[in-house]
């Protein structure tokens, strides 16, 4: 996939500055999805989140974990 001047959601565009990927590069999805996997696995154990959804406070920590 190539990264276009296009809308995308707030884990994509977090992988992509966090990777350093700007319009025009080459990506593989695999890449992102293995990606925000692992940071959910890692927000989760850090925060001891188990089987449920993230709550609304959790949501917006984890958005801004993925952006560091």
């Amino acid at each position: 996939m190539i990264v276009r001047d296009i809308p995308y959601t707030k884990y994509f565009k977090a992988y992509l500055k966090t990777n350093n990927k700007k319009i025009g590069d080459e990506i593989k999805m695999i890449d992102f999805i293995e990606w925000i996997q692992d940071k959910h696995k890692e927000f989760r154990k850090l925060k001891d989140i188990k089987d449920r959804p993230y709550s609304e406070a959790e949501q917006k920590e984890f958005n801004e974990f993925i952006r560091r």
